[in-house]
């Protein structure tokens, strides 16, 4: 879950906004630094739980779905949204419980 709520902070940094009222909008822009800060709680807390080379595996997966969340909502509406950052971390939170289960399996 902290691997998929990482992708927002990084989305947020690195995209511009699709409206200029939205909800997305207003939650604000973090700095680089505080999405990268986001992203290594979310590794240090994958490390807790996991090897490590099925932690670093999971940021991979969950990098990779919000990119492909990222380049649909650039392509589709120019930018992201409120509904863009709860579909990144959903589909990142899902690929990492996916692809842990195969490999766990």
């Amino acid at each position: 879950h902290a691997l998929g709520r990482a992708v927002i902070p990084m989305l947020a940094a690195n995209m511009p906004f699709a409206r200029e009222d939205g909800l997305g909008k207003s939650a604000g822009r973090p700095g680089q630094a505080i999405a990268i800060t986001a992203l290594v709680l979310a590794l240090v807390i994958a490390l807790l739980c996991l090897t490590v080379a099925q932690a670093l595996l999971a940021v991979v997966v969950a990098l990779i779905g919000g990119a492909a969340v990222a380049g649909l909502a650039w392509r589709q509406i120019g930018g992201v949204t409120g509904d863009v950052f709860g579909a990144a971390e959903q589909v990142a939170e899902a690929l990492v419980l996916l692809t842990l289960a195969a490999r766990l399996s």
